[in-house]
């Protein structure tokens, strides 16, 4: 009898491989790059409150709540989100499936996201981070 072999995380590489390169980007680029990528795709909670009240960039702030999962705030912070990324992405891609990671993933950043925007509205502070979707 072979002995059991999970099959490969596809989603939970690819994600993690996606955090990687951006951070990896931002590393390569140098200077303020990071910290402008930050206000520019990180999530703002004042931002979302001025687009909930219908301001000019409401499409783009909403977007935040997806863009701000992969953004991180240098490597130790992403290294700590890899590794719980891939302690539990795996385990849970091998019992729900590839795109059930894929929907749990997006909704838990959103969550928390929609959780931290609610906690502090005023905050101009950016959010980055794949704690909450982890």
């Amino acid at each position: 009898m072979k002995p059991f072999k999970p099959p490969t995380p596809v989603v939970t590489n690819t994600l993690m491989a996606l955090c990687v390169l951006v951070q990896a980007a931002v590393t390569i680029a140098g200077g303020d790059f990071g910290l402008r990528l930050q206000f520019a795709a990180g999530l703002i909670p004042a931002r979302i409150a001025a687009a909930l009240h219908g301001g000019p960039d409401a499409l783009p702030a909403m977007f935040t709540f997806i863009t701000h999962m992969f953004l991180h705030g240098g490597w130790l912070h992403l290294g700590l989100n890899i590794l719980f990324l891939a302690w539990v992405g795996r385990h849970v891609e091998w019992v729900t499936g590839r795109w059930a990671l894929v929907a749990l993933f997006i909704t838990g950043g959103i969550a928390g996201g929609l959780l931290q925007v609610l906690t502090s509205l005023g905050s101009t502070a950016p959010i980055v981070g794949a704690s909450g979707a982890i």
